[in-house]
């Protein structure tokens, strides 16, 4: 995410900028229900994701990966963060934290501050959403992709023909296969 930080805060500043309304009003009447639907929607997906990469192939396939295996799991394990970050900030706001506490309204510098790193928490909370749907189904084409490569006959579906190719006497026949379970 840190290639990315600038244009959250672009998109916090621009955000705070165009909202009308206090931090706690935007906490309770927009922000915090749609980052829990975000939650919701992330930790379906990301425990999706926990049992693809528990298989054969996502394990081959994180040798190949710069950050390896736990490159994979850890990402999954920073959206959720992020986006239970993004629920405990936009819920002190809704608590009127900001507003009556710290920093308040009455000192503008600060509290725009705060409102636009909110706001790019919140743009933060988005993009991790989509990285933990993106990323599952990802894992999932993956998966897909090297078993149908590596084990044909496994992939096909039931019903499902294929293509496959021989090579005696070094010309390629092709014939078709059907599985049928």
């Amino acid at each position: 995410m840190n290639k990315w930080l600038p244009i959250h805060v672009l998109i916090g500043g621009a955000l705070y900028w165009l909202s009308p309304v206090s931090l706690r009003e935007a906490a309770s009447g927009f922000l915090l229900p749609i980052a829990g639907i975000f939650a919701g929607i992330a930790f379906a997906w990301a425990s999706s994701a926990q049992s693809v990469l528990q298989t054969q192939e996502i394990e081959a396939l994180s040798e190949f990966l710069d950050d390896g295996y736990e490159g994979v799991v850890y990402t999954f394990q920073l959206t959720i963060l992020v986006l239970l970050c993004v629920i405990i900030v936009w819920g002190l706001a809704s608590l009127g934290v900001f507003d009556q506490r710290w920093p308040t309204p009455e000192r503008p510098t600060t509290y725009t501050l705060v409102g636009v790193c909110m706001y790019a928490l919140a743009s933060m909370g988005v993009r991790a959403c989509w990285q933990a749907v993106f990323g599952a189904q990802l894992l999932l084409i993956s998966r897909y992709t090297i078993r149908r490569r590596t084990q044909p006959e496994k992939a096909l579906r039931p019903g499902e023909t294929t293509l496959k190719l021989d090579a005696t006497d070094g010309k390629s026949k092709g014939r078709k296969e059907t599985r049928s379970d």
